[in-house]
């Protein structure tokens, strides 16, 4: 799926609600891009994959002398990592691969493999320490990527079919309408669920305030 899409399909809701018909298809559609931004705001990620050829490129402050935290990118093909030793706004120097390694390691995750990478290691400093300077104001990585994930985890497709059939079940209820807060987390968090399914998949808690 690319980015931006839906993290189940219009036939897999249509499936589990028992409808054959074509009449509920926007409302479906819907409920089902709903539940899916709900998700990247409880997650604090997202899950689809920008597609071959579609690397490009995002910067990033170092989390510390060592390490930067990115979004998620499934391979080291096409990846390049550059710096911006001067605070230009440029990233001229480019980072050997032999001078970071890509974590989690072999892309597994509490046990589970299939993981994309999300943490940039180096092996020694991003930076000469004389020109590291904490109070720099400029962003300093630049990390170029196919960014998401190689699939959809199994878990995620259910949390949002749970959540996009809840959403399309409450026009029928007394009050006919049903929301989301500013994070679009409100319906995940109320639903023990899907928020038991999504729960490991959060990047930082925080995200969910």
């Amino acid at each position: 799926m690319a980015l931006g899409d839906s993290y189940a399909t219009l036939a897999q809701l249509k499936a589990r609600l028992g409808i054959t018909d074509s009449g509920d298809d926007t409302p479906l559609t819907n409920a089902l891009a709903a539940a899916s931004r709900a998700i990247e705001g409880f997650c604090g990620r997202q899950f689809n994959d920008a597609g071959p050829g579609n690397e490009s490129a995002r910067i990033y402050y170092p989390d510390s002398l060592t390490e930067v935290v990115v979004e998620d990118f499934q391979s080291s093909a096409g990846l390049v990592v550059a710096a911006d030793y001067s605070n230009a706004g440029t990233y001229p120097t480019v980072i050997a691969s032999s001078n970071y390694q890509l974590e989690p390691l072999n892309g597994i995750f509490d046990g589970t493999p299939g993981w994309p990478y999300y943490r940039i290691r180096a092996i020694q400093t991003w930076y000469p320490l004389p020109l590291w300077s904490i109070g720099d104001p400029r962003t300093s990585i630049q990390v170029t990527a196919r960014w998401g994930w190689a699939a959809v985890p199994p878990p995620v497709v259910e949390a949002c079919l749970i959540i996009a059939e809840e959403l399309f079940k409450v026009k029928d209820s007394v009050f006919g309408v049903a929301g989301f807060d500013s994070n679009g987390a409100v319906r995940v968090r109320d639903n023990p669920k899907a928020g038991s399914l999504l729960m490991r998949y959060q990047r930082k808690p925080i995200l969910m305030a």
